[in-house]
């Protein structure tokens, strides 16, 4: 049964009657029992919760939201802000858009209210796959969406100094119109450490494909996923880089990709379930990453019990059940990790009671007690879509999520869904600030020359928290005949930024010793034999000398590679210089005890 505890104890009472029953010989100290029992249920909830404060539930406005995307955020002001997709659940004739609530006041809001409401984008159709980033300081929430009208992916900025939406430009055309079908978004986004955005996205007729937004302008499509079923990329860039991506396959398995930030390749697809929900369809899976750089993506169970499921990866392939209890089950998970690794298990909502829940996770690996966070009417049944960033966390004492209700959904699909939004103040002690630097390459930096050739890539180095030490630079890993230096090799942030450029030299391969071994044979067969002929024919010991001496020449010259055809064969392209291949160099910074690095594809013809 589930644990209803963090309900008011007559809630729970009531629901469960049987587990309250006394014996008769309680006698006339029955109340005082009842009494103790319940504060002590009380007080233990108090203790496993005790790093989550909630706030009463509050209406954000039309339009729904997905567990697999992040449409909460939070600027540095902690002005909370929340974007919906307002369109039919099943078609219709609604105009859909795409929409943005402003809370207020700051910190921990009360109230929404739309910003800009004429120049949000619209269709006559429906909009799919809507997701919201925001980089640290910057003013500006990224957004991506599908415009199923005009099928294309869109992007767009919306100003938070402004409250105003910026022109949307298109990402890339989408093969197959989603008309009908609620949640069947295959559009998610990430932003890198230089707050460059990374989508994923496709049309019905197509499988999923990656693109990114370098200079003001997309990348050609690559295609990630396999098949045109697949959906719901969750996406999230950990501290070395690399993209983070979980995905649904449309029957019933879970999948993972990674992309190498030095490489641009991606990983091959790993399973994290092959039992999960079909229900998933319409929601789920949601990606996170702990401090020690694990992800994690949960999922409902395919057994038909609806339990929330947690997978946590170690390496490549392996995937660990930290699973909640049973008591968790229900629809539209989310996923939420805070500053001290506490994990929280978020539901759109609970079977029972179709309103969001949530339990807890401690970083030591505990399951704490089960809660249901609202009350109705109305029932809520929708998506957990909670703001987390590994790399843009924003304030680490706040936890923003939002969740949606579907009541008043008509058969023709007008009804677009309504969205609510619920806080939890979090008593963990956030981790010292610690004055530290970070370096960063232009997105899926790599370099390609011809051997003999040189290249030069930017670095820039970023201070955080006041760092204002001299950062020494240094790159490794440069092949035969090549080299990687970095210039100037000492910068200083000074508590902002500052830059340098790496430069590659490579030596070309050649065919000159190959034509020289080749004719060095003949010559010094040449003279002996005119050597010999200077020889008196009775000088028997001077010959025998003479042929002993040009034995030990030629002997010498096979040995370093003379001898024409006999010699070793040469490197393709070439003898000498540096060989062809894939390398990866490693940029490092140091400052005292603290380093930090970051990679380049080198790739050598």
């Amino acid at each position: 049964m589930r644990n209803q505890f963090a309900s008011s104890a007559f809630q729970v009472m009531a629901l469960r009657p049987q587990r309250w029953a006394l014996s008769p010989a309680s006698g006339r100290h029955a109340p005082l029992l009842g009494m103790a029992l319940i504060a002590a249920i009380l007080l233990c909830g108090v203790r496993a919760h005790g790093q989550a404060t909630w706030s009463p539930i509050v209406l954000v406005g039309p339009g729904y939201v997905d567990c697999y995307t992040r449409q909460v955020v939070r600027t540095s002001a902690d002005v909370v802000y929340v974007i919906t997709n307002a369109s039919g659940f099943s078609g219709g004739t609604a105009v859909a858009s795409v929409r943005v609530y402003k809370g207020s006041p700051a910190g921990n809001p009360t109230s929404f209210g739309e910003m800009d409401s004429t120049h949000r984008p619209a269709n006559a159709v429906r909009m799919g796959g809507v997701e919201a980033k925001l980089a640290g300081n910057d003013r500006f929430i990224q957004i991506v969406y599908e415009d199923i009208a005009a099928s294309q992916t869109k992007y767009v900025k919306f100003d938070t100094v402004t409250d105003t939406w910026g022109t949307p430009e298109v990402v890339g055309a989408l093969n197959g119109q989603n008309t009908l079908n609620r949640y069947m978004g295959k559009t998610g986004m990430a932003l890198d450490a230089n707050g460059v955005p990374h989508v994923i996205t496709g049309g019905t007729n197509e499988s999923m494909y990656y693109t990114n937004r370098v200079s003001g302008s997309w990348s050609a499509p690559l295609a990630i996923a396999g098949s045109s079923s697949h959906m719901h990329p969750s996406m999230a860039f950990d501290h070395n880089g690399t993209l983070h991506v979980a995905y649904y396959d449309g029957t019933t398995s879970m999948f993972y990709r990674n992309r190498n930030a030095a490489t641009g390749a991606w990983s091959a697809v790993e399973t994290i379930s092959s039992n999960v929900s079909t229900s998933q369809s319409d929601e789920s899976p949601s990606l996170a990453i702990d401090s020690s750089g694990r992800v994690l993506a949960d999922y409902i169970s395919g057994d038909f019990t609806f339990h929330y499921k947690l997978a946590r990866r170690s390496s490549a392939n392996t995937w660990t059940d930290i699973s909640p209890g049973t008591e968790v089950a229900g629809h539209g998970p989310g996923l939420y990790i805070d500053g001290a690794d506490n994990i929280y298990a978020l539901e759109g909502h609970d079977l029972s009671l179709i309103q969001p829940s949530v339990e807890i996770r401690s970083a030591a690996g505990v399951w704490g007690a089960y809660s249901i966070l609202a009350s109705g009417p109305p029932t809520r049944d929708g998506s957990a879509s909670a703001r987390w960033d590994l790399l843009w966390p924003g304030n680490a004492t706040n936890l923003d999520t939002v969740n949606m209700d579907e009541s008043g959904v008509d058969s023709l699909g007008n009804h677009n869904g309504t969205t609510y939004y619920l806080h939890a103040a979090l008593s963990i002690t956030p981790p010292p600030l610690t004055a530290d630097f970070s370096l960063a390459l232009p997105s899926g930096s790599s370099v390609s020359i011809t051997a003999g050739q040189s290249a030069s890539i930017g670095i820039n180095i970023s201070a955080s928290n006041g760092f204002n030490q001299s950062v020494t630079l240094s790159c490794a890993g440069a092949p035969t005949g090549a080299t990687c230096g970095v210039s100037p090799a000492s910068v200083n942030p000074n508590g902002g930024s500052a830059s340098a450029q790496i430069s590659i030299s490579s030596t070309a391969r050649s065919t000159a010793a190959l034509f020289d071994s080749f004719w060095l044979w003949p010559s010094v067969m040449l003279g002996c034999l005119v050597v010999w002929r200077r020889v008196p024919r009775n000088s028997r010991r001077l010959r025998q000398a003479l042929v002993f001496m040009c034995l030990a020449i030629m002997t010498v010259i096979t040995g370093c590679g003379g001898g024409g055809k006999t010699a070793s064969p040469p490197v393709v392209g070439g003898t000498g210089g540096t060989p062809a291949g894939t390398y990866v160099l490693t940029v490092t910074g140091a400052s005292g005890s603290q380093s930090h690095s970051t990679s380049i594809g080198l790739t050598v013809r």
